[in-house]
């Protein structure tokens, strides 16, 4: 009964964070307090499409390297979960923005965030976690492929094409898209990563 209850609160709370289902939206504290402070963990579900290497070559900024997490925190309302990573690159592929040019690259960690969908954070003592089920999540230390558009605030970026724009790039240099659901991955599909920034920097060009 209680793996329900808390299931059938997650729900609901999905529907509010969506805008859905509810006249008014409650905020994520409401919903801890409706829940008892018992750890709540909220869905979120998107339908996010794969994108081809001519849409992806558009983004403002386009790095190959790791993302090291820094927090994460609630939005002004109170009804969304967010989470800052740093972006520590390896190689920059395109760099329409500048930002690159404004920071060390060279044994200082740069200054640049990735903002993404989800997290985990307290609230009055409570563990909420947001999951974001359109993407797969990375290993600590996995190198990654990353389209980036700029985000508001200086420095900050969003994933180009939400969860389309993140790729991870394994040991022997095979490409896979982040996307939760493998189907989703055959635009870029048996492609290396070299071979994916070589089309990236052709579709640039044109």
């Amino acid at each position: 009964m209680l793996h329900n209850s808390v299931s059938v609160q997650a729900l609901l709370v999905c529907a509010a964070l969506t805008g859905r289902g509810m006249g008014v939206q409650m905020t994520i504290p409401d919903h801890v307090s409706a829940n008892g402070g018992r750890p709540v963990t909220l869905p979120l579900m998107r339908d996010i499409q794969p994108l081809a290497i001519s849409t992806l070559s558009r983004a403002d900024l386009i790095v190959y390297g790791r993302l090291v997490r820094l927090e994460s925190y609630m939005n002004d309302a109170k009804t969304h979960v967010y989470t800052d990573y740093r972006i520590v690159p390896d190689r920059l592929i395109v760099d329409r923005s500048g930002s690159m040019g404004k920071v060390k690259r060279s044994g200082d960690a740069p200054s640049l965030v990735v903002v993404m969908n989800g997290g985990e954070i307290i609230v009055d003592g409570t563990s909420v976690k947001v999951d974001d089920l359109s993407q797969r999540r990375w290993a600590e230390d996995a190198n990654l492929l990353m389209f980036l558009q700029r985000a508001e605030g200086e420095n900050r970026y969003r994933l180009y094409g939400d969860s389309a724009g993140l790729f991870e790039v394994s040991s022997a240099g095979e490409i896979s898209s982040l996307l939760k659901h493998a189907e989703k991955d055959k635009p870029l599909r048996g492609r290396t990563a070299d071979e994916v920034i070589k089309a990236v920097l052709d579709a640039s060009r044109r």
